[in-house]
């Protein structure tokens, strides 16, 4: 029974990665590259760490959370964000 499972695991593996990449490439996951903490945002913006919690909790300002924790930017959002001001 073990080695059914086993060799159906193997089986499904490549679909599954083939459908997360599908699903990936359109999602709107920024490169690692361009991401960056609040202290950076911050000065970025000119804005207090108080202000940018304001914002983002207000859906000013879009961040992402590194398991619902520190909250992580985009470099080219927050310019897209200043651009858009």
């Amino acid at each position: 029974m073990d080695l059914i499972l086993q060799a159906f695991a193997e089986a499904l593996r490549p679909i599954i990665r083939e459908e997360i990449k599908s699903a990936m490439s359109g999602a709107n996951i920024p490169v690692q590259d361009d991401l960056i903490f609040i202290e950076e945002a911050c000065e970025l913006l000119g804005m207090k760490k108080s202000s940018m919690y304001v914002k983002v909790s207000q859906g000013e300002i879009p961040c992402y959370r590194k398991n619902g924790k520190r909250l992580i930017f985009s470099k080219k959002t927050l310019i897209k964000y200043i651009k858009d001001e």
